[in-house]
């Protein structure tokens, strides 16, 4: 999804690029992965808003904030405070909070909305392709009839 929002850009930027030969579930290896491939390149990770209290816990942090930059961007409904940064900051972190107004959209307002209007026709059309939440949908109404069933009769 995030290739074809790329490629749905206009107009088109050459600097952005996906390389999904560096994704990790753990940062620290991504960022090393990338290390090899531009070994004179200052990093910057990029992480939204609603991940900066959980970033503490991370997988060897204190490695990964010693290599990158942190760059993080406003999510809809979390708000950011100084205080809640002051300990990455206290871990060695070179914090910086993008100044950008954001969205008040996410991917749970789809899933649970299917509003068209909040993502681009080629990610909306990838997401029926795949069936992505059909799942998610059928398993919530599936759920819903369950409940139903099982709710017990009010005696008068």
């Amino acid at each position: 999804m995030l290739q074809l929002l790329i490629n749905d850009l206009y107009p088109p930027r050459q600097h952005v690029q996906l390389h999904p030969e560096l994704s990790h579930s753990r940062s620290l290896i991504t960022v090393e992965r990338a290390q090899q491939i531009w070994p004179a390149a200052e990093l910057t990770l990029v992480i939204g808003s609603d991940l900066v209290s959980q970033l503490p816990r991370w997988y060897q942090v204190e490695q990964l904030l010693n290599q990158v930059k942190l760059l993080v961007v406003p999510r809809w409904g979390y708000r950011l405070t100084e205080a809640e940064v002051a300990p990455l900051r206290q871990m060695g972190a070179k914090v910086t909070m993008a100044n950008l107004a954001v969205p008040a959209v996410s991917s749970t307002d789809y899933r649970e909305e299917g509003n068209p209007e909040i993502i681009t026709p080629p990610v909306e059309a990838y997401i029926h392709r795949q069936q992505l939440y059909q799942e998610q949908e059928n398993a919530c109404q599936d759920a819903s009839k369950r409940n139903l069933l099982i709710r017990p009769i009010p005696k008068p």
